[in-house]
């Protein structure tokens, strides 16, 4: 029994020295590798990671691996030094390596993201949206005397911190100079007197929560995150968007992009907010631009997208109403951006090269615009959606200093509060688009942003980018009740319950009251192992009902299943990706035991998703108790 013991020990000794390692060296790389705001990080691990998965994980395995092994190793010398000398000196010591070790790494890990203050924010309530969002819906909006077409391009990772220190930027070399001149020969807001830009804020440092934030002037911020998006059936039904008031003012409008529109939900916020046409990596295949089976980076590059845009402006300029373009690039993505046949080698550094290549198509394009008759017709809005995700050409630049590039071509209206020294964000986008084309809006503020062509202050010149993020850090009923009402029931119910079962987290409960059929918990929830999840839950209430909500997170695949008390089936279904399941049950005795029976449960090994091989079919997050309302009667 001491053997047992002591090699149980030795087990231990290595296994807690290990993820030690793990999680120190993968938050090192992180560090060094994404030099962006935890809310992104965990946005975009949150994610698919489709079609760039090996590009990511494949790095960060080859950074951390040798700092495991070593650490590995020298719990093996431990242990054989232990083995042969026998000595008291090295047990002791391996236990201040298991504790130190973690706690170290927890420390790390603490001191390069701030996580308590992160958890701390998002378990605090904001009162923002209620104070201080302007409902579009309610403000009164003044067309312009003739309508103006809209090109609104996303540049892919674009901010200024690429121009030379001269200009305003970070580099001793200007990567991009003609972006650089459009901004001085048209109207471009800065932070600084030099060439600055708008400030990332918390919701929109991610692509589809820059998308979101600079149509509605709403941070992202629903609790299903952005990789639950694109498993709903609606987005943000609550929000009046960009698209939203284009679509009213009769406006044809199109996104397109060099990806899978579906990525993050992309094409159900655009579909449902504007009646856009969407046009994607599968759109260019089935119209020729690309054979069937290409796919390079996320998709296609850049210079096949300029092409495809400019046959879609020409097209949409034809049917003879006005419209609205919207266009993300993507070339200058993490990691390194893509270097595509026109970048060159003009510079030792890889990404540089992609930044000076996207500088150019950039120019090229709208060079090409103005070429068009319907230039003279068209404002241009081009922005950068967010800051790099990665530390190329930015490592050691503070993230408060870096700003996102934004330029408006051909606008209706002349700026009166000045475009320098000016706090901005994506917030600001909106109204301040529409003033660009034309139109005028009471009060100069819709959702959260204001218009920057008045002389209205900005939230970031009122309270500060720190406060606002704080702020934007917090969750919020208000939001989701008013901007995302179909999600009302992730909150609410949890909100209003007797009893509630944790399935991850710091809050993980769920081997109290879970009898047979769960897996170990993960990040953002636990497996149903098995063919059946068996839960009893005392009440405390004296009730003879009770009414239970299960919060399924993800699934493997369409899971038929079944509910079961004292052996009868009280309702079944089918349960796919996010969703939930809701029933009432019997209380019997202060107890409450019910069956969730998933009967053609199989391995994701048997569907060739992975080499996993057990049985799991549901990922949940958590299960709330709630009286019925007869019993609330």
């Amino acid at each position: 029994m001491k053997k047992v013991v002591r090699w149980i020990g030795y087990l231990l000794f290595v296994t807690i020295v290990a993820l030690s390692a793990v999680l120190f060296m993968a938050c090192r790389w992180a560090k060094e590798t994404f030099n962006v705001s935890i809310d992104a990080i965990i946005n975009t691990l949150a994610s698919p990671l489709q079609g760039t998965s090996s590009d990511t994980v494949i790095p960060a395995i080859k950074y951390c691996l040798p700092g495991v092994l070593l650490a590995i190793v020298l719990c093996v010398i431990c242990i054989v030094w232990q083995r042969m000398k026998q000595t008291r000196f090295m047990p002791k010591l391996m236990v201040f390596l298991s504790v130190g070790s973690f706690v170290g790494a927890l420390g790390y890990v603490q001191h390069v993201y701030d996580i308590v203050s992160y958890i701390r924010y998002s378990n605090q309530e904001t009162t923002l949206y209620e104070e201080y969002y302007v409902d579009p819906h309610m403000v009164s909006i003044q067309e312009p005397e003739e309508k103006k077409n809209l090109l609104y391009i996303y540049l892919e990772s674009m901010e200024t911190t690429y121009a030379d220190l001269e200009t305003g930027g970070k580099q001793d070399v200007n990567y991009m100079p003609h972006a650089t001149q459009l901004a001085e020969e048209h109207v471009s807001f800065s932070n600084t007197d030099k060439l600055g830009g708008l400030r990332p804020i918390t919701g929109a440092t991610w692509t589809m929560g820059a998308l979101f934030t600079s149509s509605s002037g709403l941070p992202f911020a629903f609790p299903v995150g952005v990789s639950g998006m694109e498993n709903q059936e609606l987005f943000a039904s609550g929000v009046y968007a960009l698209g939203d008031f284009l679509e009213e003012q009769g406006y044809n409008q199109e996104f397109l992009c060099g990806s899978d529109i579906a990525f993050a939900g992309r094409d159900l916020f655009y579909e449902q907010h504007g009646l856009y046409e969407v046009f994607d990596l599968f759109t260019a295949r089935e119209m020729g631009y690309i054979p069937e089976d290409y796919f390079e980076f996320w998709g296609y590059e850049d210079c096949i997208l300029y092409e495809i845009a400019k046959d879609e402006l020409l097209r949409l300029d034809a049917e003879g109403l006005p419209f609205n373009l919207t266009m993300l690039t993507v070339d200058a993505h993490h990691i390194g951006g893509y270097v595509c046949k026109y970048c060159g080698d003009e510079y030792e550094d890889e990404t540089a090269n992609v930044i000076a290549c996207a500088d150019r198509q950039l120019s090229e394009f709208i060079e090409w615009c103005k070429e068009q008759e319907f230039y003279e017709d068209t404002t241009i809005v081009i922005v950068g959606d967010h800051p790099r995700m990665d530390t190329h050409l930015v490592e050691g630049v503070d993230y408060d200093d870096r700003t996102l590039y934004n330029c408006f071509i051909n606008v209706a209206c002349e700026p009166t509060g000045g475009t320098i020294n000016r706090e901005a964000s994506q917030l600001d986008m909106y109204p301040t688009i529409l003033a660009a084309m034309g139109y005028k809006i009471d009060g100069n503020k819709l959702g959260l942003g204001v218009n920057l062509f008045s002389e209205e202050a900005t939230l970031l010149e009122r309270f500060g980018l720190d406060e606002i993020n704080k702020e934007f850090s917090k969750s919020s009923l208000y939001y989701v009740e008013h901007f995302a009402p179909e999600l009302m029931y992730m909150v609410e119910d949890e909100k209003n319950a007797i009893q509630t079962i944790y399935f991850f987290g710091e809050d993980y409960n769920a081997p109290e009251y879970v009898l047979e059929g769960l897996s170990e918990p993960e990040k953002d929830g636990s497996w149903l192992e098995g063919k059946r999840l068996a839960v009893s839950i005392p009440i405390e209430e004296a009730v003879d009902k009770v009414h239970i909500t299960v919060h399924v997170a993800d699934s493997i695949r369409r899971e038929y299943y079944s509910i079961l008390q004292d052996g009868k089936e009280v309702c079944n279904g089918v349960a796919e990706r996010t969703d939930i399941i809701s029933f009432d049950v019997n209380v019997e005795n202060g107890m409450c035991d019910f069956i969730v029976s998933v009967p053609h449960v199989e391995s994701p090994y048997a569907y060739g998703m992975s080499n996993d091989t057990r049985e799991i079919s549901l990922k949940l997050t958590h299960v709330t108790v709630n009286l019925c309302e007869s019993e609330e009667e």
